[in-house]
């Protein structure tokens, strides 16, 4: 008996042990941008990019599709808005039609908490839809994410991962949430901005419409009144300002940031190495891409302007060339704690910092993927440690977002409004 009861133990530990192993995390690639085009008349359907926004998984040094992420494989339907929520595990994208773009006519959410599903809302077979939001706030309401995506007059309406709608009164704004963005502007920020008013004993009150509402106060010190507060970053951690004086235009791409750690109530104001944040966070650290004030004129290098340099490089099978007017190549990583900052040249002005993940740098640098290691011992980069993840000139230049889930190999597609034939 004894020895039975031993062997059902050893048994059960050698199952838990492979379970944990099939549910081992793999990196996943999402690559997607929205498309940015004029026209002429008469116009030509071949004048129009259109490009297949892809999911990847990595295979060794190979990546391997796993599905499309477009609404409908259909050249005269483009994306408008591509957001990430990291905490929640979640992708939120808008498509329109290419000659209505103001106009949105699928919504998806890409949910990978659970294996991978796509719910999609068609807008068309919703007549209680009223108009498209062109800048979508993520909301974060009892926990549950909510995307404004849709106002009718003064009111305004969201909808959850399962296209649940919700009226959104102005106090829910004070929970607007933001997980920022790192690198290369290829899509729509999520960000509010806000102003201090003296009638709210100059806490920040959200700076749209007449909505008024009071948010996480600021130190005295800091507030000033003729100020607008870019809000980057709101996650459930730490929140993010930068400060903006329209009356200036040398101050309009100011560097200074002022960061709140919403548990401790501390805040540090730090100069960033970059003019208009890009910034992400991962525990104490936070990171990001060095952009160049707006110039008088563009960056001439060899007689041309820095993008034209750059520009016969792209594939333009799968994208258009990047815009790097204004990037450097520079990476930095801040650390909350030691207020030391870690800065980067990777050579290429076309590089961003993907995502950190379990103290891992995944870092792109044109049409490779790079990772390092982040000693948070020592905080500082383990640069011995870093590695090619994988190279290929046609797709990586594409890539700007990532994310890990337990290994799989399809997606499960469901339409959450349209009538079963």
């Amino acid at each position: 008996m004894k020895t039975k009861c031993i062997f059902l133990i050893l048994l059960f530990q050698l199952h838990h042990c492979i379970g944990q192993e099939v549910e081992k995390e793999v990196p996943y690639f999402v690559m997607a941008c929205i498309e940015e085009f004029g026209y002429g008349e008469p116009y030509r359907w071949d004048q129009f990019p259109f490009y297949y926004k892809i999911l990847y998984k990595l295979d060794k040094d190979q990546l391997i599709t796993i599905d499309t992420l477009n609404a409908e494989n259909n050249q005269s339907i483009i994306m408008n808005n591509i957001l990430q929520c990291d905490n929640k595990k979640l992708f939120y994208f808008e498509e329109s039609e290419m000659l209505n773009q103001d106009t949105r006519k699928y919504y998806s959410f890409f949910d990978y908490s659970n294996g991978f599903k796509f719910r999609r809302f068609d807008l068309e077979a919703d007549s209680s839809f009223k108009n498209s939001i062109a800048g979508p706030t993520i909301l974060l309401i009892d926990s549950v994410i909510i995307i404004e995506d849709e106002n009718d007059n003064d009111t305004y309406y969201g909808r959850d991962k399962y296209f649940n709608r919700y009226v959104l009164p102005g106090s829910l704004y004070v929970n607007t949430y933001s997980d920022g963005k790192s690198g290369m502007d290829r899509s729509h920020s999520s960000y509010s901005v806000y102003r201090s008013m003296k009638t709210f004993k100059n806490k920040l009150v959200l700076a749209r419409d007449s909505t008024t509402i009071s948010l996480f106060q600021l130190p005295d010190s800091l507030l000033n009144n003729s100020l607008y507060y870019y809000c980057f970053l709101n996650n459930n951690n730490y929140i993010v300002y930068q400060p903006v004086d329209y009356s200036s235009k040398e101050d309009l791409f100011t560097c200074i940031a002022e960061i709140v750690d919403k548990k401790t109530k501390l805040c540090h104001v730090v100069e960033l190495p970059t003019s208009m944040q890009r910034i992400k966070n991962w525990n104490i650290w936070f990171y990001g891409s060095t952009i160049l004030p707006q110039p008088d004129k563009p960056r001439i290098i060899s007689g041309k302007t820095q993008p034209e340099k750059y520009a016969s490089r792209y594939d333009n099978t799968y994208g258009d060339a990047a815009d790097l007017l204004l990037f450097t190549g520079q990476l930095y990583l801040y650390n909350f704690s030691t207020e030391k900052i870690i800065k980067w040249n990777t050579g290429d002005p076309d590089s961003e910092i993907i995502t950190i993940h379990e103290g891992t740098i995944y870092y792109r640098v044109f049409d490779e993927i790079r990772t390092v290691e982040l000693d948070t011992i020592k905080n500082e980069i383990n640069w011995p440690s870093q590695k090619l993840l994988i190279k290929d000139k046609k797709r990586v230049p594409n890539i700007h977002w990532m994310f890990f889930a337990p290994k799989q190999d399809k997606v499960e597609e469901v339409w959450v409004n349209r009538p079963k034939n």
